[in-house]
């Protein structure tokens, strides 16, 4: 089968099975014309590979609940102390300084 067809059958796009064969997941064939060539082996490949993913929205619900929690000393201040000192708050440094010239 082809690259769009074992796409459809596994639920997956075609530039997906290209990054997959870039990184040697799978190895498909090819044609006297050039095209990729895939057989039943390979569906089964990229079928298992969407299993081990994780699932769409999964992430970014961990993530959400995580919000605010850092261990970078950067930014572990959060927004609000950049918005108390930020050049457009009146108790700023920068402010205050160019108020009094």
């Amino acid at each position: 089968m082809r690259i769009g067809e074992l796409a459809q059958r596994a639920g997956t796009s075609t530039r997906t099975l290209r990054y997959y064969e870039a990184h040697g997941l799978v190895r498909p064939n090819r044609s006297a014309n050039g095209y990729r060539v895939y057989d039943e082996a390979e569906l089964r490949v990229v079928r298992e590979i969407a299993q081990l993913r994780p699932a769409p929205g999964r992430l970014s619900r961990r993530r959400a609940g995580t919000r605010g929690v850092t261990t970078d000393p950067d930014r572990s201040r959060g927004s609000s102390w950049r918005n108390r000192t930020g050049p457009g708050n009146r108790n700023s440094p920068t402010r205050n300084a160019a108020s009094r010239s």
